[in-house]
């Protein structure tokens, strides 16, 4: 028999190993949630709408609002859900830092991190049985972190001229003997803004420039205290802090900016400055929007909408025609209007006279079952008949530019979109809207749902859109025609319309 010596080592019972766990970051949309030396500074309501001309016949509608933020499931929060928070995790190879702090409030330790390769540094290791305070910082760059100051006691420590996306984690934990586990959320301290551009659907055109573009003032940097936590802002830039936007593409009118940090307090008297912006034919310098609302911490979206001021030139025509299925004495699918039987793939028509205007006609459609095409002096609207319905006698081949179905796929989430023969429009939310341009370009717009707001739509499956040669000085003839496809339904209503000041 083989004899063994065991040697024991003693154990050392007040070591305590800290190892890091990066959960997300943290955003929210409570205004006093990261405020807390501002809380009663300014009153601003949850959400701004206002308008600014933009022309004599032009105007801009904007409204600021706290953006909504998704829960961890990815629902959008709602009602008395609103004071909420978005968690998402950082880019692969983020770099953050681990403070530590006894409490007696002075620095003991420090640990360098990049997200993702945690396990690759070496575990914090401190005294079981005490109680620390952590403080977990970063700037959500790879290659760049806050420069801290004066970090030997916690009451002096702060991040100095911070210009990057500040995130901040602060939290106190007693440690036990061994490994203990430190899960961190690092919460953003600046606000973030997205802004969205759109034309309206009664205006012709599309965003042709869109340069040098910047939210004024806004401040260059700041400190950040790490003791309680507040927020000194350095030298105020008059420049402002410059919005970027995406290559904008041929006949685009909805554009959205990245989302930008603004480093600024508390306030609702800064500035959204367009160096030029150019929409249809017209370019506007030095174009101000004012009153945006900022907030430290909180996520925001400042939606624009460009509109032209129009008026109804001669009486607004109407369509109501509504036939329900019916069969001949063959046994044929068809319907009766006025008195006369039409086969299934015969077509109906009704003219409208539209006076001469300066900006075009626009009609609206309330209710549709199931396609329609129209005639302008003579020209097709459509080479084939616009086919909303899937599953009809001819092809479905309209669509939304988001490659939004109906009867198929809504590309923004949630429940497919339904069939528009099942869909209601009002005449200030119609169903469909066809605008002509004083150009006589076409578009069409289409809602997802009864009352719902508009998106462009566009035409596929070998169907195309013809210019109409719309004429402002004498009367145009538009003829709206429509397929027989079991039951018939179009009602809705066109009018010229007339280019106006804005009130």
């Amino acid at each position: 028999m083989i004899g063994c010596s065991e040697t024991k080592k003693e154990l050392n019972l007040s070591e305590a190993y800290l190892k890091v766990e990066l959960i997300s970051s943290e955003i929210s949309n409570d205004e006093n949630s990261n405020n807390q030396n501002q809380k009663a500074s300014v009153d601003i309501t949850e959400k701004v709408e206002a308008k600014v001309k933009f022309s004599q016949t032009s105007e801009v509608a904007y409204e600021f609002e706290r953006e909504k933020l998704k829960s961890p499931n990815n629902r959008i929060l709602k009602g008395s859900q609103k004071a909420a928070i978005e968690r998402n995790p950082l880019g692969e190879g983020i770099k953050y830092v681990l403070l530590a702090y006894d409490e007696s409030g002075n620095f003991v330790a420090e640990n360098y991190y990049s997200y993702g390769s945690e396990n690759s540094t070496q575990p914090m290791k401190l005294d079981a049985g005490k109680t620390y305070t952590f403080i977990a910082y970063s700037e959500n760059s790879k290659t760049s972190l806050p420069t801290i100051v004066n970090k030997e006691k916690i009451s002096t420590s702060k991040a100095l001229n911070v210009s990057g996306d500040l995130m901040v984690f602060k939290t106190k934990l007693k440690l036990n003997y061994g490994e203990n586990f430190l899960g961190i959320i690092l919460k953003h301290r600046f606000s973030s803004i997205t802004t969205n551009f759109t034309i309206d659907p009664n205006t012709s055109g599309y965003f042709k420039t869109i340069n040098n573009t910047y939210i004024f003032p806004t401040h260059s940097s700041a400190n950040f205290n790490f003791n309680d936590e507040t927020i000194v802002y350095n030298s105020l830039n008059q420049n402002g802090t410059l919005l970027n936007f995406p290559t904008l593409q041929l006949d685009q009118r909805t554009v959205s900016s990245y989302p930008s940090i603004l480093i600024s307090p508390t306030t609702s008297t800064v500035s959204l400055r367009f160096g030029s912006i150019t929409i249809d034919d017209e370019t506007k310098t030095n174009f101000i929007v004012p009153n945006i609302k900022i907030t430290p911490g909180t996520k925001y979206i400042l939606k624009l909408n460009f509109r032209t001021c129009t008026e109804t030139v001669g009486n607004v025509q109407g369509m109501n025609w509504s036939y329900a299925e019916a069969f001949d004495w063959l046994g044929r699918s068809g319907i009766w209007k006025d008195g006369k039987f039409y086969l299934r793939g015969e077509t109906i028509s009704q003219t409208i006279t539209a006076p001469a205007s300066d900006y075009g006609f626009v009609f609206d459609i309330t209710k549709l079952d199931n396609a329609f095409n129209m005639e302008l002096n003579g020209v097709k609207l459509a080479k084939n008949e616009i086919q909303f319905e899937k599953g009809a006698s001819s092809s479905q081949n309209i669509r939304f530019k988001d490659l939004s179905l109906y009867q198929g796929i809504n590309s923004e989430g949630g429940n497919n979109i339904g069939a528009i023969y099942n869909m209601t429009g009002t005449s200030s939310a119609p169903l469909v809207k066809v605008v002509i341009s004083k150009n006589g370009e076409v578009r069409i717009f289409g809602s997802k749902v009864s009352g719902g707001p508009l998106y462009e739509l566009e035409l596929f499956n070998n169907n195309s859109f013809n210019n109409f040669p719309w004429d402002k000085t004498k009367n145009n003839v538009i003829k709206v025609t429509q397929l027989v496809d079991g039951r018939t339904i179009l009602i809705g209503s066109g009018s010229g319309k007339k280019k106006i000041s804005c009130k």
